[in-house]
């Protein structure tokens, strides 16, 4: 399995949580390069289907313009709930014992990206829920192992739920990278155990 996808229009226990987010309780995250004015922002090529941002993929996205959210806060146990009851009716091999953790609350501003990485210091199941408002040029990008090929999973318009398995290794790495032209907001889960 590559990627498990699907999209709806509304996630109330992740709206009630978006809504009370304030931008002025993110960090920036920026590439170095951005914030020295080196080089304009680096649209078109998040644009090109086979781009990547570097040959052999690191743990972390070096190029980046997002915002960072702290993960401490009330919603913690209602959202880790929700998400553990996704991975429990998608991915059906799980036993029952295991424990979902949240890894990050991002928002992306226009033109927001993140680059190539592979997260494979932590090769674990792993849920995104991102959510964009309106219909725009937003996507999740990565690379299928199996068949060589770049695959380009657009966001709709309300949420587009994805799991997907980090793994380690030359061979079984998930490199994926991340593009938007519209706000998009985007949870990230993973189960632990």
């Amino acid at each position: 399995m590559s990627l498990i996808s699907w999209k709806t229009a509304e996630c109330p226990v992740v709206d009630t949580y978006l809504n009370q987010l304030d931008l002025e309780n993110a960090t920036r995250q920026r590439s170095e390069w951005l914030d020295k004015g080196e080089l304009s922002r680096p649209v078109e090529p998040f644009l090109q289907r086979e781009h990547f941002s570097f040959e052999d993929c690191t743990n972390k996205a070096f190029d980046r313009d997002l915002y960072l959210y702290s993960l401490n806060d009330e919603y913690d146990e209602q959202l880790t709930s929700f998400a553990k009851s996704i991975f429990k009716d998608k991915v059906r091999l799980l036993s029952e014992d295991f424990e979902v953790i949240r890894t990050g609350v991002h928002y992306y501003p226009k033109n927001g990206f993140m680059g190539w990485h592979t997260n494979s210091d932590k090769p674990r199941w792993t849920l995104y829920i991102t959510r964009t408002l309106k219909e725009g040029n937003s996507f999740f990008r990565y690379h299928d192992v199996k068949t060589g090929n770049i695959i380009t999973s657009y966001d709709g318009v309300g949420y587009t739920f994805r799991i997907f398995k980090l793994g380690q290794g030359k061979t079984n790495q998930f490199k994926h990278c991340v593009y938007t032209d519209v706000d998009r907001w985007s949870l990230g889960f993973q189960i632990i155990g």
